[in-house]
């Protein structure tokens, strides 16, 4: 965790098979980033 988040140890980090990182991501975000990884979802807050 240290090494992909640049040595803070803060979690979630949520590691993708793009080798992208998202660090204590909103809804909204792991929305977003699921979206362009799989399509569109519908989301809902």
């Amino acid at each position: 965790m240290r090494k992909t988040n640049g040595g803070r140890i803060i979690i979630p980090v949520i590691v993708f098979p793009d080798r992208s990182i998202l660090v204590e991501p909103t809804n909204y975000e792991l929305t977003k980033k699921m979206d362009a990884l799989l399509g569109e979802a519908d989301f809902q807050e």
